[in-house]
């Protein structure tokens, strides 16, 4: 599934690289209780593994983690390979403003809206058998100090099956990648969090320079900010 990448000299980093993106994302859910069941046998040696068999709720997590991974990697490879169906930037969001939202007709009408300021926020569609299928967003600072590239995979029904997020700012030099599995109700299935050092992309633990940045978790497409723009969606083949 590409990411949005804002081609403009203002947020060129001096690492070589634009700076993407911080996104984190909060569920309001917590993750299912998965118990172990240690089966019965023979006493052991303390230096011996314990055997241990997976309960049949989390055995049906996992399975449902794999199904969810596999339909999500299928539509990022299909969508890697053709133009977003939609192009959508927005400007003037500020911590009392929501953003307003505007629809391009392609990425170089995009590119030329915003050849002179930097989008607050940024975002890809892509729409299969009429139904939205997947949201790439782009939220960054207007001085480039840091950026988030969020990934929203959406089922047939609409909500959302995976949300990954990269990122990258200059507030600690920290590259932080996260991913949240859902299941339909919006339970939380899996998580994953990843702090690397923003340029040698190795493990590197935050220090007090770091800050994180919160976005929005969209449960499903109705709660895209800028559904109303996409009407026409529906006839979409």
């Amino acid at each position: 599934m590409s990411t949005i990448r804002i081609e403009n000299a203002a947020v060129r980093l001096t690492l070589g690289f634009f700076l993407p993106a911080c996104l984190y994302l909060q569920c309001g859910c917590k993750p299912q209780s998965n118990s172990e069941i240690t089966v019965s046998g023979p006493k052991q040696a303390a230096n011996e593994q314990v055997p241990v068999q997976k309960s049949a709720r989390e055995q049906s997590s996992e399975k449902a983690v794999f199904a969810i991974e596999q339909y999500c990697t299928e539509l990022q490879t299909r969508n890697g390979k053709r133009e977003p169906d939609f192009v959508l930037g927005a400007s003037g969001s500020s911590d009392d403003r929501q953003p307003q939202w505007r629809k391009f007709s392609s990425k170089a009408e995009f590119e030329k809206a915003f050849e002179s300021e930097i989008p607050d926020d940024a975002a890809y569609v892509w729409i299969e058998e009429g139904k939205i299928a997947a949201a790439n967003f782009t939220f960054q600072s207007g001085s480039g100090d840091w950026a988030n590239y969020a990934d929203y995979c959406f089922r047939r029904d609409e909500t959302a099956a995976r949300i990954s997020s990269e990122l990258r700012t200059f507030y600690g030099g920290m590259l932080v990648r996260r991913k949240w599995v859902m299941d339909s109700e919006g339970l939380l299935l899996k998580s994953t969090e990843e702090f690397l050092d923003l340029k040698t992309k190795t493990p590197k633990k935050p220090d007090g320079d770091f800050i994180d940045k919160t976005t929005p978790l969209y449960h499903k497409v109705a709660e895209l900010p800028f559904l109303s723009l996409l009407d026409e969606r529906e006839q979409r083949p």
